[in-house]
């Protein structure tokens, strides 16, 4: 199920040196500095900002040779809580358990009032229950969606998982932090999905991240993705308000012209990204984002969010 929201490290080489025949790849801190200054007319071609999400740790040991190779920046997106593992990995412990789970081919649980059975006899059915466990999981709080996790593990009879190994350390994003082509940002503490929180919790996420990572780096952390892209008006108006110079979604759009003109400070945390997957052959996972933007936007540009498939399941 996570498999196609990764790309070999291989494609990813073929797909930069696609992205560098016909689009600049800029840093987020130029993109916002333009932006700031209604400067659409700082580039010479259109132009295309990487994104990582979350901080494993390929981004490091795979990712960043080759960023180093092409010359190209890139920023990552960090939840300190999987490196002090107060937070959970929970979409892979949840294919873990429904691709585990034996028990008569069927999984059995209640939750909340509710008695769910369901069918486990084909591949079909285990994507179907996970997309369906996926969603439910997506309406909960951090602790109950631990509770929900611990449950699913005891009545699968699957094998535990935790790949916390998996994450960049505490010492890794200091390191990468001082590095010429990498930017931190920030991805709340528990990767917590923020419409589902109270304004306080939400509040208290996003500082707590936040306050982590500035005193890991010694830097100051402007920018910050929305874990699962989960965002509304709310949540654009808290990141303005804490002080963010930007924030990503998962809107698959590009950023035009007019949007530079406008100098829509509001759109600053409400920005647009296109993801490349892996399960959609090179060239096309990175021609069809971008395909046919031209003919209706004078100067796009793009975020791209990127994962890497060497060491992430």
């Amino acid at each position: 199920m996570t498999k196609g929201l990764t790309v070999a490290p291989e494609a990813f080489k073929s797909q930069l040196a696609f992205l560098l025949k016909f689009y600049d790849v800029i840093d987020i801190d130029s993109f916002y500095s333009h932006i700031k200054d209604s400067n659409a007319d700082f580039l010479g071609k259109s132009a295309v900002l990487l994104t990582f999400d979350d901080g494993y740790s390929d981004f490091k040991t795979t990712v960043l040779p080759v960023l180093e190779e092409f010359n190209v920046p890139a920023i990552v997106y960090v939840s300190p809580g999987f490196w002090d593992k107060r937070a959970r990995l929970w979409w892979y412990e949840l294919e873990d358990i429904v691709w585990q789970a034996a028990r008569d081919n069927t999984l059995y649980f209640t939750w909340q009032g509710s008695d769910y059975n369901i069918r486990l006899v084909t591949d079909k059915d285990r994507v179907s229950c996970y997309y369906m466990l996926h969603g439910m999981m997506m309406a909960m709080g951090h602790s109950m969606q631990a509770e929900f996790l611990d449950m699913l593990w005891d009545v699968s009879e699957a094998s535990s998982h935790a790949p916390y190994a998996q994450m960049l350390s505490q010492d890794d994003i200091k390191w990468l932090s001082s590095h010429r082509l990498i930017t931190i940002g920030a991805h709340t503490y528990s990767h917590s999905v923020l419409p589902v929180l109270s304004r306080q919790d939400a509040i208290d996420e996003v500082i707590k991240g936040k306050k982590i990572l500035e005193d890991v780096t010694d830097r100051p952390i402007d920018h910050f993705a929305y874990p699962y892209g989960a965002a509304s008006r709310r949540e654009y108006d808290l990141i303005r308000e804490l002080g963010f110079k930007t924030a990503v979604t998962m809107n698959p759009r590009t950023i035009s012209q007019s949007h530079i003109r406008r100098n829509d400070k509001k759109f600053m945390f409400s920005l647009p990204r296109l993801s490349v997957r892996g399960d959609v052959p090179y060239p096309a996972s990175i021609k069809v984002p971008l395909s046919g933007i031209e003919e209706y936007l004078l100067f796009p540009i793009t975020f791209l969010k990127i994962s890497i498939s060497s060491n992430n399941r």
